[in-house]
């Protein structure tokens, strides 16, 4: 078993939740003493790697860490150790390949490679709705890499995607989330007696209709927008604390969702807020309910350089790797908070294989990859050093 290999065995066999991947950082941080590379502790479970150059410019390259708490049924060579945690979404791929790309740019220094530009690697915590990437680049040992960072690259994992193949794109690449919380207060009551109480299943199911015509009535039809409730829950509250639970014959007290909505032009925050709270307010009178709501704007939405995807693009040639065009993504990623400090570039690499049986989606218990997939990596990586840095 090679390197690579056996650097993604290890990682893809811990799995760990967001803001906690103790054991993934510490094999990380490990693997750099082992091998004389220093480190440098970032945003808690995150690490930051430098090698300097002849000049002061920085080319930074970063891959997520954490995992997600979802069972391992993949057919992974090394399945998760971790009972009820897996690496469905391709995290430890991102990072073994990183790693190995720094042994390898290690490797060369001390053979005699001279970098011009510096580099600095980033192996993010959290990036599963933790938003790890802001606690990195709000640590303090991040400050002397911010103004001199020119470009950050990162990858993603895409199992719609035949291994070996790389895509690409300019602008949006994925978007920009809200995250929502409601609490919702009616009156419960028998569901045989619906007149004595107020029904707020009725009434909270009309409002989730009536969120949807945002998208019909308030967003250009050009413009992507999804309204997604995904978490309904009925129950009661005590000493002012929700419970969750209910029957066939309950018409609650209580209900609480949890949604998200998805854009790429960030204009449709403010007017998503301004019209939920209005149709809020409108139902509370119309029906006598009261609701509380959390409207939480997250992520912001990726958006590849048109300069670095010139870049890219030769790269790529040069590899002799075929470029498709990648699609946008309707999902988030924090990597998107990188670009407030440089221009930013992701690509998409394939892990799809029929044979081995690698063919779930991101998130599904059974996706899984094999090595070739993150050879790819490591071949781009080392293609855009050599371009950006040599």
């Amino acid at each position: 078993m090679n390197r690579l290999c056996e650097l993604d065995r290890v990682l893809h066999s811990i799995p760990e939740i967001g803001m906690e991947e103790y054991k993934t950082a510490d094999f990380i941080r490990r693997t750099l003493e082992e091998n004389g590379i220093a480190y440098e502790a970032a945003g808690g479970t995150g690490t930051l790697v430098y090698f300097k150059g002849r000049r002061d410019e920085v080319i930074a390259f970063r891959a997520d860490i954490d995992a997600l708490p979802l069972a391992d049924n993949s057919h992974h060579i090394s399945p998760s150790v971790n009972k009820g945690f897996s690496h469905a979404c391709g995290h430890s791929a991102h990072t073994s390949a990183l790693l190995e790309t720094i042994l390898q740019v290690d490797e060369g220094i001390r053979e005699g490679k001279v970098l011009e530009k510096s580099l600095l690697f980033i192996f993010q915590p959290g990036e599963e709705g933790c938003g790890g990437a802001r606690y990195v680049i709000g640590d303090e040992v991040f400050e002397k890499y911010r103004e001199r960072i020119e470009c950050f690259f990162a990858t993603h994992v895409n199992p719609e995607m035949d291994e070996g193949r790389v895509a690409v794109r300019e602008g949006y690449v994925s978007a920009q989330n809200v995250n929502i919380e409601w609490d919702i207060e009616g009156q419960g009551c028998h569901g045989a007696q619906p007149h004595t109480g107020i029904d707020i299943v009725v009434v909270t199911s009309e409002l989730i209709g009536a969120y949807q015509t945002i998208r019909s009535r308030n967003v250009h039809p050009d413009d992507m927008y999804l309204f997604t409730i995904g978490k309904f829950l009925t129950g009661s509250k005590v000493d002012g604390v929700f419970q969750p639970g209910g029957a066939r014959n309950i018409i609650p007290n209580n209900i609480q969702l949890e949604g998200t909505i998805r854009m790429y032009d960030s204009k449709y925050i403010d007017i998503s807020r301004e019209r939920i709270e209005a149709l809020n307010r409108g139902y509370e009178e119309a029906y006598g309910i009261k609701i509380h709501m959390d409207f939480k704007p997250n992520y912001p939405a990726m958006v590849n350089d048109a300069g670095l995807y010139g870049d890219m693009v030769e790269v790529l040639e040069e590899l002799g790797i075929e470029a498709e065009e990648s699609k946008k993504m309707t999902g988030s990623e924090d990597f998107s908070f990188y670009r407030d400090i440089a221009p930013t570039f992701m690509f998409l690499t394939g892990t799809r294989n029929v044979e081995e049986g690698h063919t779930a989606a991101l998130h599904n218990p059974a996706f899984g990859y094999t090595s070739k997939a993150l050879e790819t990596i490591v071949r781009v990586y080392h293609g855009l050093i050599q371009q950006k840095a040599m």
